[in-house]
């Protein structure tokens, strides 16, 4: 260990020695630092991708002498648990690794607390040796590890003695008077669902699902949008559970024969999170699901969405356009609303009125109106469309386009100045064009408003702590040799291969055993160019539209996929998963007009039917009876 009298080498500098940040990327970090001085200058260089955790775990292991641990491969065994009290390792973020002779090991996120190091001391008996570990890391393993075990197991036996066998009530005088998640005293049916939610939170998860079965309920966590069955319920307390979730969410608990939605907010771990629920009843009771709403998850940044050089541009582009419309679509859960929300937080500023109609809203963002559907009053997407135009907007960020009058409004906002953000539920970018058509919008109407559509997905990543090189098979080379084509113009595909980085996860702690942590997109990006526009004007089929897309240089989900792959940020597996790719499909070769360049600039913008205001428009019929014929003048 560094002597205490020895004058410490600065985190940064050794950083900069080891060659793991820049002095440019340095004096960024301290430059960051000066608004957010509670942080430490590692954390930012990470936070900005400067640098990984490991590099900075690593730099503070030479600087204080005090040695890394990788928490990969940790087990806590029997031995363990006397220790330390499970709530002192989740206050401290403490985790203790093995006893040797009177000495305790024990991973730390600030192994520097020499008052936390006496106070442990003091409860083990023992000498403490500290380690540097990532505080992700200790709360995963605790969490996994040690708090589901002293917690959830405990509230459920005290539950089961609380509760009879016929009793499907709780105390709701006690229940109604806890002051939202802060409910430690009420009861061990409330503690037992605050502990849930809590460490739901804690490892990440996206939602929480909580199915009633014929002889328990089954709680799972969906995290990076895969379901992992976390603990079991006794069927004697389904009910004041279900009752708990349903009191904090704001619903009705008597009424169990129809599907409830709701909402609640709390602050965890630091958090302010908000929580959209949905109550379904089941021929076994009800089954409610909790969308888990982060809002520092909503202002990502376009930088760390995973976008290519080349999808980059395109929302960019797409961004800049003076009207139209661009749809960004896929499945729920695939990102949609961060990355529309990191767009207009990217044309947030002074000079613009930006308005939303969502249902519901997700996330505030400062300085942007933000209206939420409201059917009970009469406010619907439509009636606030309308409305917005006599609001003076610059851009319009409407939730979703569900129905022909959404559409409707959409498309007439558009046609009068105005850029509209949207999103639809579809497989790709050129079946978005066609299914704005099958919801009843005339096709001539959807060439002139439509300027771009972003499909995307969300694969996982390899996990960091385990991950490990994967050697390139034949197989993939054949698969990524006929999606790309041998002649490409814009890639040197045999060079691209060479300088491939391929990882896979090979299983831990700390990603549950899968070999994936976290996630990032992938990306279809469509502009509808003069050639499209005709081609919607025609009625032409998807293919049709994708053929043409892929010829002006469209890169597909699965080519974005493969590109993924080669970087070593996630594997071929889960790349099939995600997308079309088959390992025994044939398919034939693809040949696309860009690949990692930046998309050729269209010199020709879609020209409005009016440059008047919606009154002006609907007085000369423009958006009811306006013809293909007409359309063709003006094109």
């Amino acid at each position: 260990m560094v002597p205490v009298d020895q004058k410490r080498e600065k985190i940064g500098q050794i950083l900069i020695g080891a060659g793991a940040v820049t002095k440019e990327e340095l004096d960024r970090g301290l430059e960051l630092q000066k608004s957010n001085p509670e942080d430490k200058i590692g954390q930012i260089l990470v936070r900005q991708g400067f640098c990984t955790k490991d590099d900075v775990a690593i730099a503070y292991e030479k600087q204080t002498g005090i040695k890394f641990k990788n928490l990969a491969d940790y087990e806590y065994t029997k031995d363990l648990e006397a220790l330390i009290p499970p709530d002192t390792m989740n206050k401290f973020m403490v985790l203790p690794i093995r006893v040797v002779d009177d000495n305790l090991e024990v991973a730390m996120g600030d192994p520097l607390d020499f008052v936390l190091r006496e106070n442990l001391r003091m409860i083990t008996g023992m000498k403490i040796i500290p380690y540097i570990a990532h505080e992700d890391q200790i709360r995963e393993i605790i969490f996994q590890k040690v708090g589901k075990k002293f917690a959830t197991d405990e509230y459920i036996t005290a539950a089961m003695d609380q509760y009879s066998e016929d009793d499907e009530t709780i105390n709701l005088s006690q229940s109604l008077q806890s002051e939202g998640m802060d409910a430690v005293n009420a009861g061990p049916v409330v503690r037992l669902v605050t502990t849930i939610i809590t460490e739901a939170v804690e490892s990440g998860a996206s939602d929480i699902h909580v199915e009633p079965t014929e002889n328990e309920v089954v709680v799972r966590y969906r995290i990076d949008g895969i379901l992992h069955k976390i603990m079991t319920i006794p069927s004697k307390i389904k009910n004041p559970t279900l009752s708990r979730l349903k009191i904090l969410s704001q619903m009705d608990i008597a009424e169990r024969r129809k599907p409830q939605d709701g909402r609640m907010s709390s602050k965890i771990a630091g958090k302010d999170l908000d929580f959209r629920v949905s109550c379904l009843p089941t021929v076994y009771g009800e089954k409610l699901v909790l969308r888990i709403l982060d809002k520092g998850n909503a202002l990502v940044g376009l930088e760390k969405l995973g976008l290519e050089e080349h999808d980059d541009k395109f929302v960019r582009d797409m961004s800049t356009s003076p009207w139209g419309i661009m749809i960004v679509s896929g499945p729920t859960g695939s990102g949609k609303s961060t990355t529309l929300y990191s767009i207009l937080n990217l044309l947030n500023n002074s000079k613009v009125n930006i308005i939303t109609i969502e249902d519901p809203v997700e996330y505030t963002l400062e300085g942007i109106n933000q209206v939420e559907v409201n059917v009970k009053a009469g406010l619907d997407f439509v009636s606030a469309l309308r409305s917005f135009l006599r609001q003076d907007p610059d851009i319009i960020l409407v939730g979703e386009v569900r129905d022909q009058p959404t559409l409707h409004a959409a498309v007439e906002a558009s046609l009068t100045g105005h850029l509209v953000f949207t999103t639809l539920h579809t497989n790709d970018a050129p079946s978005s064009v066609v299914r704005l058509v099958q919801m009843g919008a005339p096709s001539y109407l959807v060439a002139a408003s439509t300027i771009g559509v972003l499909s995307q997905r969300l694969v996982r990543t390899v996990c960091s702590v385990c991950k490990e090189p994967l050697p390139m098979s034949e197989e993939f080379r054949g698969t990524f040799i006929r999606h790309f084509g041998t002649n490409n113009r814009h890639i040197n595909v045999n060079e691209a291969l060479s300088k491939a980085r391929m990882f896979k996860g090979r299983g831990c702690t700390i990603c549950r055993g899968t070999g994936y942590k976290g996630r990032t997109g992938i990306y279809e990006a469509m502009r509808v160019s003069p050639k499209l526009r005709e081609l919607i004007l025609r009625d032409s089929s998807t293919d049709m539209l994708r053929k043409q897309a892929i010829a002006e240089g469209m890169v597909t989900l699965e080519q974005s996929a493969l590109l993924k792959v080669l970087r070593g940020m996630t594997t071929m597996d889960e790349a099939i998963r995600i997308t079309t790719l088959r390992k025994e499909e044939a398919g034939d070769v693809v040949e696309t007009g860009h690949l990692l360049d930046e998309v050729p600039e269209s010199t020709e913008m879609p020209v409005s039917p009016g440059n008047g205001h919606l009154d002006e428009m609907h007085e000369e019929n423009l958006l009811d009876e306006a013809s293909p014929e007409l359309l063709d003048e003006e094109l």
